[in-house]
């Protein structure tokens, strides 16, 4: 609050400070009312993309999905924002997943394999991107975007799982036709799978 009151240099990085203290102690609205005081600087925060981030979590945690995306969106593209690019993309996707778009939510994800490959977030979008591609009975394009990004477990008994996984799903939705269509797909394309007995 010193900091903040004598107005120096570093009076930016108190307020991004103590916004993040204010989530702590449960204060959301003046965390929020702090961080959006920050991206709106005239002229702008070099705290304003971290301040953009943290309102947008804030908001996923009140379920605004909307708005955490409006905000999301310029870190994702903003190359003074390259540093939170991917975790940016992986909180747009997990808000259109929220939203039940899923469609938006796999190309939100690719966006980290893709355009991100060493990033802390790949490994998780993997795993959501499988989870999705299994949901939507789509093992196949699991699989392609393994190989289309040179992924080593393209070759791996995970893929034989999540064609597995897929046939599963469709059983548990009791879509008969659609389960029959993945088990067969399973049996031609795993003849000596991990789960050809069951």
């Amino acid at each position: 609050d010193k900091i903040i009151a004598a107005n120096g240099s570093d009076a930016y990085y108190a307020r991004f400070q103590k916004s993040i203290v204010l989530g702590v102690q449960g204060k959301r609205s003046d965390k929020i009312v702090l961080l959006q005081s920050l991206i709106s600087k005239t002229p702008p925060s070099m705290y304003a993309n971290n301040a953009r981030y943290e309102l947008a979590l804030a908001y996923i945690d009140d379920n605004k999905y909307n708005q955490a995306i409006t905000l999301l969106q310029p870190l994702t593209t903003a190359l003074d924002a390259r540093n939170l690019a991917s975790k940016a993309w992986m909180k747009i996707a997990f808000c259109y997943q929220q939203l039940d778009n899923n469609n938006k939510a796999i190309e939100s994800y690719k966006h980290i394999i893709t355009e991100y490959p060493s990033s802390d977030e790949r490994s998780a979008a993997l795993d959501a991107l499988n989870s999705l591609y299994i949901e939507k009975g789509q093992p196949g394009a699991y699989t392609q975007l393994l190989k289309d990004n040179n992924i080593s477990s393209a070759d791996s008994s995970s893929v034989d799982s999540t064609y597995y996984a897929a046939a599963e799903a469709q059983f548990a939705s009791s879509k008969w036709d659609k389960a029959v269509a993945a088990f067969t797909q399973y049996l031609q394309q795993y003849p000596t799978g991990i789960f050809i007995t069951k």
